[in-house]
C-alpha cells in the first residue's frame, strides 16, 4: 500500500569501528497511515561485525517477512546505491565481489530489481524491493 513503509537502520554500537569488538544489529520500523505499527530488531548473525552488514541485513529482515512489493527507507546511500546497481550485471558481479557480498547475494536471494532508484535521500522507491516469487 502507498501508505505503509518499512525504515531499516543498522548499528554497530559503543565499538562499531572495531570490528574485532563491534556487536552489530539491525532494526525495521513498520510505519502505515503515520502510525508506528511494529518494531523487530535483532542481532546481525555471523562473525564479521560491521555497520555496512547490519544495513544490508535490514533490508534482508522486512524481505525474509513479507510477500509481494514492498517500500524500504533507509539511511544508508550504500545500500539504496548497491541496489540500484544491481540491474547492470557487471557492477552486481563488483558488488558480489566486495568485502561485503555473501550479505548482498542473501539479499539478492530474497529480491528481483523492479525499479531504479532514483531518490539519491536513501529512499528506495515503491517496488523497489519485491520478493522472488514462484
Amino acid at each position: 500500500p502507498p501508505d505503509t513503509w518499512y525504515y531499516t537502520d543498522g548499528s554497530g554500537g559503543p565499538h562499531a569501528k572495531d570490528e574485532r569488538k563491534a556487536r552489530c544489529g539491525a532494526g525495521v520500523a513498520l510505519i502505515k497511515d503515520d502510525q508506528l505499527i511494529r518494531l523487530k530488531y535483532a542481532a546481525l548473525p555471523g562473525g564479521k561485525q560491521t555497520v555496512p552488514r547490519s544495513e544490508i541485513h535490514g533490508a534482508i529482515m522486512v524481505l525474509e517477512s513479507t510477500k509481494g512489493d514492498v517500500r524500504i527507507s533507509t539511511d544508508n546511500t550504500d545500500l539504496s546505491d548497491g541496489h540500484a546497481r544491481s540491474k547492470d550485471p557487471a557492477k552486481r558481479e563488483n558488488i558480489l565481489q566486495g568485502p561485503n557480498g555473501d550479505k548482498w547475494m542473501e539479499l539478492f536471494e530474497h529480491t528481483r530489481p523492479t525499479q531504479t532508484n532514483e531518490n539519491k535521500q536513501g529512499v528506495m522507491l515503491p517496488s523497489a524491493f519485491a520478493p522472488e516469487t514462484g
